[in-house]
């Protein structure tokens, strides 16, 4: 079973896209993590800085 040319090449093109997408939504994901990671240290200081001075 022969392919030719023309349909390889389209295979091979709707895997980079395939490819491409699944690497965009990945570093999409890892980028939320990371800001979701940076931003509790923001809240929780503040927080335990209110918390201390309602104690005190």
């Amino acid at each position: 079973m022969a392919v030719s040319g023309e349909t390889f090449s389209m295979r091979a093109t709707t895997l980079s896209r395939s490819f491409t997408a699944l690497a965009g939504s990945d570093l999409a994901a890892q980028s939320a993590e990371q800001r979701s990671l940076a931003a509790v240290p923001l809240v929780a200081v503040p927080a335990l800085g209110l918390l201390a001075w309602c104690a005190a």
